[in-house]
């Protein structure tokens, strides 16, 4: 009886010489390259959630300076709260995603106020005073 690879002696039938079924070779090797594109994704998602860059918060008004805040609130008759007198306002102040300060349309700082578009209202304005004339 003839001895197998590891020398003991086999007990069952002969060999008959056929292999068991192997897949092509293309088809390994796609395998193969799927298998690797996957680990890549799954890498790449991974480091990119890791690496994500977060929004800054817009700059404190102590930071932009408390002078210019005033300036622009008195020039523009700004209210944080509103009129009490039921004046209508005709402009509004917004800070930036950037953190600066601008006079807009009150419709367009009502916007930003409601989330449809960006930036943070800081109060609405009458506008300018008109200039007095002698």
């Amino acid at each position: 009886m003839p001895a197998s690879r590891t020398g003991l002696a086999r007990t069952g039938p002969a060999p008959t010489g056929l292999a068991a079924p192997t897949a092509p070779r293309g088809v390994l090797r796609g395998l193969r390259a799927l298998r690797m594109g996957a680990l890549a994704a799954v890498l790449g998602v991974a480091v990119a959630a890791h690496v994500r860059a977060e929004t800054a918060s817009p700059p404190a008004p102590s930071e932009i300076g408390v002078a210019q805040l005033e300036r622009l609130m008195s020039d523009h008759r700004c209210s944080p709260t509103g009129f009490a007198d039921g004046s209508l306002p005709a402009a509004a102040l917004l800070r930036t995603q950037r953190g600066q300060l601008r006079v807009v349309g009150f419709a367009r700082g009502w916007q930003a106020h409601e989330g449809m578009l960006p930036g943070t209202l800081v109060a609405v304005c009458l506008g300018t005073r008109a200039v007095e004339r002698s």
